[in-house]
């Protein structure tokens, strides 16, 4: 798919800051409501505004229409979105390659996941606690 949408022309309309149309989009990195990353064949594009939504979405020919109050948009050649904390634990291709260190690292992680699930019990519990006691 990158290899037909690199060979599609790169373009951008705005319309009264309404509405963008962009071509040459290989795919949609991340987006909520305020913000747009989009890599396209001519490096990613950061979308800022306000009540964005996409309106129309063409993965074969790369074609991305959003709708909304558009701010601010800009290039760069590369971003790297940073991992989650979560992301980072999990991340397996960082592991060791002795098996012994890989399954003591596995173990840690079992136990810190086991550790944070006790203590939202905790706090769940003592919640429960107190307004049982309150309505009593």
């Amino acid at each position: 798919m990158d290899k037909e949408i690199s060979n599609i022309n790169h373009a951008i309309t705005i319309n009264e800051r309404k509405s963008i149309a962009i071509t040459g989009v290989k795919k949609i990195t991340s987006f909520n409501a305020n913000e747009f990353l989009l890599d396209t064949n001519m490096g990613f594009i950061t979308l800022k505004g306000s009540d964005l939504e996409i309106v129309k979405l063409d993965t074969f020919q790369g074609n991305v229409s959003i709708k909304g109050t558009i701010n601010s948009l800009s290039y760069s050649e590369n971003i790297k979105k940073e991992d989650s904390v979560f992301n980072k634990l999990f991340k397996y291709n960082n592991f060791p390659k002795n098996k012994n260190i890989k399954k003591e690292i596995t173990e840690i992680k079992i136990n810190l996941i086991k550790l944070i699930i006790i203590l939202f019990n905790l706090i769940f519990v003592n919640k429960f606690i107190q307004g049982f006691i309150i309505i009593k």
